[in-house]
């Protein structure tokens, strides 16, 4: 191993993607001719808070230029596990898409030279892009003895968190959506083209799977905030199921004199991208207590998720007929369906007042996935030791 991993919140190259992106004449923070072949080619582009890969790749480059020399591929998370098990070096187009590299244009699909080139990247340290539902290799010798499997099993290439997810909401029409609330939170469908909002900071990446388009609209915080707001009140989240459920349990209703919570934590990316946006608890006085607070959290939550969702639905070819899954940690505890039922329609005061200010028309009818305690199982079996809300 070369050196750590960056984690997807790292914002150390900041700097760099804001010169990355940067330049006169800008639109939406980036220099206008940039933004126009970015979004011509890869149909988006990359972040100015430093998480998106191009960003980490530049930073390792830049700073630690012995370990940029060492590195052979340039690997997502879902990839170097795939490398690990099989010793295939590829990657899937969703992965690819997000370091802004790659051509998403019809027929044209794969790694994109010109915008490698203007990142500095070598196309060869670049892994083969190939389909999510192929073969990637076959398990090798060794990580079949430490996984107890056997060896030569087919080890297929997948998707990302946001693909995996989209397929396992159920929500699998062009056009109907779905809503992730866990660790983090995100609005997401398939759609039949590709769909860009720079304004709103979201777009469509070509999927993994026959490079579908899979709108994406992500928000920093979600669970991490409830977890946030546990510790404030002297709780823990904690690693386990049980630890997990207890802290919604008892929290009581909604209340019209609860504070109110903007849960910008660590930034935001849609419907504003701006790392530098902070958290707000508005509104507290002598008769709140944990719980009111609990409350808030949860709400804010689900307040942030409808004011992306109010840019989201207007796009062309959203299906407002159909119901909209709810999956992730969120999907599991009694109080936060509940919530975000209440929060994203007109059933409160802070609620009403959001729609009021934005002017739309109540958004799509929330339902719980039917298998989510089997996802959040499943994610929790993957992401331990890290909390999963």
């Amino acid at each position: 191993m070369l050196r750590p991993a960056l984690i997807s919140l790292d914002k150390r190259a900041g700097t760099l993607s804001r010169k990355m992106n940067g330049g006169f004449p800008t639109v939406a923070g980036y220099r206008a001719d940039k933004l126009f072949t970015w979004t011509r080619i890869a149909n988006g582009a990359p972040s100015h808070n430093g998480m998106d890969p191009p960003a980490k790749m530049l930073w390792i480059k830049t700073h630690e230029p012995e370990v940029w020399a060492a590195s052979h591929k340039l690997l997502d998370v879902k990839d170097w596990l795939i490398f690990r098990a099989t010793g295939a070096l590829t990657t899937t187009a969703d992965s690819a898409n997000l370091t802004w590299m790659m051509d998403t244009r019809p027929g044209r699909e794969g790694w994109s030279p010109f915008l490698a080139g203007r990142l500095g990247i070598p196309l060869d340290k670049l892994p083969e892009i190939v389909d999510g539902a192929s073969i990637a290799g076959r398990l090798a010798e060794r990580a079949a003895e430490d996984l107890g499997l056997s060896a030569g099993l087919p080890v297929v290439a997948g998707a990302g968190d946001v693909g995996a997810t989209a397929i396992g909401s159920g929500a699998v029409e062009d056009g109907q959506l779905h809503v992730y609330a866990g660790t983090s939170a995100w609005l997401s469908g398939f759609f039949p083209s590709r769909r860009l909002d720079v304004f709103h900071s979201y777009a469509t990446i070509a999927s993994s799977v026959g490079f579908r388009p899979l709108l994406i609209a992500t928000q920093e915080s979600a669970g991490t905030a409830f977890a946030w707001a546990a510790r404030l009140v002297g709780e823990s989240a904690g690693d386990s199921d049980s630890a997990l459920d207890t802290l919604y349990d008892g929290i009581g209703e909604m209340q019209d004199d609860d504070p109110l919570f903007v849960p910008w934590l660590a930034g935001e990316r849609v419907p504003v991208d701006d790392d530098r946006l902070r958290g707000v608890l508005y509104g507290l006085s002598v008769r709140h207590d944990r719980n009111a607070v609990l409350r808030a959290t949860l709400e804010g939550v689900a307040l942030n998720l409808r004011w992306a969702m109010s840019k989201v639905a207007r796009q062309k070819g959203v299906r407002h007929d159909l119901p909209l899954p709810l999956v992730g940690g969120a999907a599991v505890n009694p109080a936060s369906p509940n919530c975000s039922q209440m929060r994203l329609t007109a059933g409160s005061r802070c609620a009403r007042r959001a729609m009021r200010a934005c002017a739309e028309p109540p958004p799509l009818p929330v339902r719980r996935s039917a298998g989510s305690t089997a996802f959040r199982r499943r994610r929790r079996s993957v992401l331990r030791p890290g909390r999963d809300l």
